[in-house]
């Protein structure tokens, strides 16, 4: 689920965005709203927070000043002006400050979503990257560069783009350019793994990022993190982290 917070001055404002739209059919999860900047950073450092639609006229602390203190203090923060000034200046200071996209007022619903939907998309792939290097860290260190490093990186790169289909050892050899048993024999030296635990390490980590991150039911992260059958899923899962990924989602943060 992508984590929203709304910071407008205007109540009414607030409650439009917060329930015009059923964010949880398109995977948002309203996390708070407020009327300043002021109260915004604060709930920025309690909640966590993936994207905030910010108004910038705001008592206290205008949202151009909001953004200017997140982009220091939350730096994978995204940030969505929603403000009814088309005032090219602030426009133009929002553009220094790498602000995601800056709408005007009235913004119609069909906006909201296609903007949200343009940041889960790449909230989705960072955090797909965060897997891969996850899973490098995790089980391996080769120096950058031996033929072995280069060889492990390309082979987690066809898994990645593979682990929602069957990826196979001949593939991953070939995509590398050497045998399938010189693959083997890499994978065991550099990550200490055979190929199928690779694919099912790179699965679980997918897996994990799903469980804590959205309300998918168990079946439905199995599915998404590339296992077709719940039941091995669940086994996997549990023999990779000592838990059940029902045990995993509702441990303590």
């Amino acid at each position: 689920m992508i984590r929203l917070l709304i910071v407008d001055d205007e109540p009414t404002i607030r409650a439009g965005i917060r329930h015009s739209i059923p964010w949880a059919d398109y995977g948002v999860q309203i996390v708070g709203d407020c009327g300043n900047g002021r109260e915004a950073l604060e709930l920025l450092s309690r909640l966590a927070v993936d994207v905030a639609l910010v108004d910038i006229v705001m008592p206290h602390l205008d949202g151009l000043e909001l953004c200017e203190r997140a982009r220091e203090q939350f730096p994978a923060l995204h940030l969505v002006i929603v403000s009814g000034h088309e005032n090219f200046s602030y426009a133009q200071r929002a553009l220094r400050l790498g602000i995601d996209d800056y709408l005007l007022k009235p913004v119609s619903a069909e906006q909201l979503i296609a903007t949200i939907a343009a940041l889960s998309e790449k909230l989705s792939v960072a955090k797909q990257s965060d897997v891969k290097q996850t899973l490098l860290r995790a089980t391996g260190s080769a120096s950058p560069t031996d033929g072995s490093s280069r060889i492990a990186r390309i082979v987690v790169d066809y898994i990645e783009s593979t682990y929602l289909s069957e990826p196979r050892l001949t593939e991953a050899a070939e995509s590398a350019g050497i045998t399938p048993n010189h693959l083997c024999r890499v994978l065991k030296r550099v990550f200490g793994s055979s190929f199928v635990s690779l694919v099912q390490s790179y699965r679980i980590e997918i897996a994990k990022v799903l469980l804590c991150e959205s309300n998918l039911k168990i079946y439905e992260v199995a599915d998404r993190a590339g296992f077709s059958d719940y039941r091995y899923f669940s086994r996997v899962f549990k023999r990779v982290t000592s838990i059940s990924p029902i045990e995993y989602r509702n441990r303590p943060a």
